[in-house]
This record gives C-alpha cells, sequence and structure tokens, in this order.
C-alpha cells in the first residue's frame, strides 16, 4: 500500500477545502477480502431467502392440503346423509305399502271371521251340514286338564334324584 502512495504527491490544485475526503484506491487484498466477505454475506442471506420461500412453499401445500381434505370430509358427510335420506325415504314407502297390506289383510280377516260368512261357505261351497240332535255329546272337563302345571320345586326334586341316582351308581 506504501507503494501505491509514494507515486500520489502533494499537489496545490488538489488541496480539499471540503469536508470530504480524498478518494484514494484500495489495496487489492483488502478488496479481495471484502468482495469475499460480500460473496459469503450473499450466500447468507440467499439461502435465508430460500429457506423462507420453501417454509413459505410448505405452508401453502399444507394449507391447500387440509382445505382439500376439509371440503372432501364435508362433501363425504353430505353424500352419507343424502344416501340415508334417501335410503329413509324408501323405508318409509315399504312401511306404508305393507300398513295399507295389512288394512286389506285385517278386513279379509274381519269378513271371514264372520259367522254368517263362515256358515254360507261351508253349506254352500263345502257341502257341510248342521249337527243333528242326537249327534251331539256334552263332555264335562276339568279345568287342570287344558294346561300342564310345572312347579319349580318338582324340577329341582328331579334333578336332585338324578344326581343321587349318579352317586348311587359309583357308590355301588
Amino acid at each position: 500500500m506504501a507503494d501505491y502512495y509514494k507515486n500520489y504527491s502533494y499537489k496545490k490544485d488538489e488541496y480539499n477545502n471540503s469536508s470530504s475526503a480524498y478518494a484514494y484506491a484500495y489495496d487489492p487484498v483488502y478488496e479481495e477480502e471484502e468482495i469475499v466477505r460480500k460473496n459469503k454475506e450473499e450466500k447468507i442471506f440467499e439461502q435465508a431467502q430460500n429457506r423462507e420461500r420453501k417454509l413459505h412453499r410448505f405452508k401453502l401445500i399444507v394449507s391447500v392440503m387440509l382445505v382439500f381434505l376439509g371440503t372432501a370430509s364435508v362433501m363425504v358427510s353430505h353424500a352419507s346423509v343424502l344416501e340415508q335420506r334417501v335410503t329413509n325415504r324408501n323405508l318409509n314407502s315399504q312401511v306404508l305399502q305393507l300398513q295399507n297390506e295389512n288394512v286389506e289383510i285385517e278386513a279379509e280377516i274381519s269378513d271371514k271371521v264372520d259367522l254368517g260368512y263362515i256358515q254360507t261357505e261351508a253349506v254352500g261351497r263345502l257341502g257341510m251340514a248342521e249337527p243333528q240332535e242326537y249327534q251331539i255329546v256334552h263332555i264335562d272337563v276339568a279345568k287342570q286338564s287344558y294346561t300342564i302345571q310345572y312347579d319349580v320345586a318338582e324340577q329341582e326334586t328331579e334333578n336332585k334324584f338324578f344326581l343321587e341316582s349318579i352317586v348311587s351308581l359309583f357308590r355301588k
């Protein structure tokens, strides 16, 4: 650097009366270091910007995916609700149809349970006749013969007898 200033001598017309300094040339060694430092700073700045861009892209992609998944889930739930409504309508129409059939069948049954109708069908279509007085026999039957009554105590005694018979077999 000293070599650079040897050739630069003081000249009267170059005297500076202002507050600005002379424009001296930089030493090439310092200039290279400055360039390397600036390049490093630019690389660091570019890397930071790339990280910010990547982070921004990632956030954007995640938010778009979340919106897409949210709308897809809403669409699926709406479709399932509509499908359930259609199923309910079909089932309600089937229920109404079955209720109408039940009403028709009940009307047929009430018509056919009518004793007058039964008598005309029996005599007319089947050729049946009323029994004569001498053909009718009255029998008195006790009410207990109609049903079989079970007693819990009887069942337990039966089980005890069964167990006792098994035990007696082993004892023998």
